[in-house]
């Protein structure tokens, strides 16, 4: 049979890098229940290098939501997805002291893209976690390509998926 005939359907790979260097973990294992228990949605999280305080986008996509708190990033892309990107625990109670955010509401950004960074030094004075949380708050939640307690780096692929396009 003759394959060129074929018609194919159109896909594309949806990929989900690493925001920050540090040690993946899941979401189950983080200190605050509203994430641990998935109530917003599932995803991962990274417990940061101590170095590392720059929050880089783990996707393309439009910047649905930045509070003034600048603590997190609410990210929607075309493949109809949508990613907060969550700085810390009970990081709100700082009130946008020690963050620094580098896009605006509705602004398109670049997976590796910079988006926020965030004062360790504060945190540490304040007695906060820092670990960063990744949420696919709607759409499926492609599978994680690296186990959890792994060491990762800033654009790492931690998830790939194959969509297809009707």
């Amino acid at each position: 049979m003759l394959h060129f005939f074929k018609k194919k359907t159109p896909q594309a790979v949806f990929t989900v890098t690493a925001p920050i260097n540090g040690v993946l973990m899941s979401l189950s294992d983080v200190s605050d229940p509203v994430f641990a228990q998935k109530l917003i949605g599932d995803g991962f999280a990274i417990v940061p290098d101590k170095e590392s305080n720059t929050i880089y986008s783990p996707v393309s996509g439009q910047v649905a939501s930045l509070p003034e708190t600048r603590q997190a990033v609410l990210l929607d892309t075309s493949d109809d997805m949508q990613v907060l990107v969550h700085v810390g625990v009970d990081t709100i109670d700082l009130l946008g002291n020690g963050f620094y955010a580098y896009t605006d509401r509705g602004k398109k950004v670049k997976q590796g893209q910079k988006l926020l960074c965030f004062s360790r030094e504060l945190m540490n004075q304040k007695g906060l976690d820092s670990t960063v949380m990744v949420i696919f708050s709607k759409g499926e939640n492609p599978d994680l390509l690296v186990d959890y307690g792994s060491p990762v780096v800033e654009g790492d692929v931690l998830m790939r998926e194959v969509i297809n396009q009707y």
